[in-house]
């Protein structure tokens, strides 16, 4: 777990796998499980008490690296690029079919520059574009979220206690 105070009254904690998961932070998705640029994080702002689960992304590219002891703690300059991001359930406007999407969260402070990132868009059910689907963000799982799959194309078991929250489930933690 890496803590960084930035500026303003703001933190952003970032958890590695072998983390414990306070309850208003989420694993990441099966179907992003793997992939070294993910990793589940918490936002807080001093001034609200509150802090949010989010999913902290690097750019294409890069990877986090890893603080083995206290001296090698990370700092601002390590979250250079980062986008914060959560897993939202979003419908295609042409078929109706569900897809998780890894949205960005452009209410909340970006560390970086947003175009050092891909998007997708785009029904992957159907095929519409943007245009008609209004799928879009930096990721999109191309299955239905009653399929879980991960990267390799393995189905994976139930969701369990990382299930993913609809827009209007998604809460904030006040302390």
């Amino acid at each position: 777990m890496q803590a960084i105070r930035l500026d303003h009254g703001t933190h952003i904690t970032v958890y590695e796998g072998r983390d414990a998961l306070p309850p208003y932070v989420d694993p990441i998705p099966a179907w992003l499980d793997g992939e070294d640029s993910y990793r589940p994080a918490a936002f807080r702002i001093d001034v609200l008490g509150a802090t949010m689960g989010c999913i902290a992304v690097w750019p294409c590219g890069i990877e986090p690296r890893s603080a083995a002891t206290d001296a090698d703690a990370w700092t601002v300059e390590d979250l250079r690029g980062v986008l914060l991001a959560c897993n939202r359930l979003h419908r295609c406007f042409g078929c109706g079919a569900e897809h998780e999407v890894l949205y960005p969260e452009d209410a909340l402070w970006a560390l970086g520059e947003r175009h050092r990132h891909s998007s997708e868009s785009g029904c992957p059910t159907c095929g519409a574009e943007f245009r008609t689907s209004r799928l879009g963000g930096l990721r999109i799982n191309p299955y239905p979220p009653n399929v879980r799959v991960d990267p390799a194309g393995r189905e994976c078991p139930d969701r369990g206690a990382g299930a993913l929250r609809r827009p209007a489930e998604h809460a904030s933690h006040q302390a």
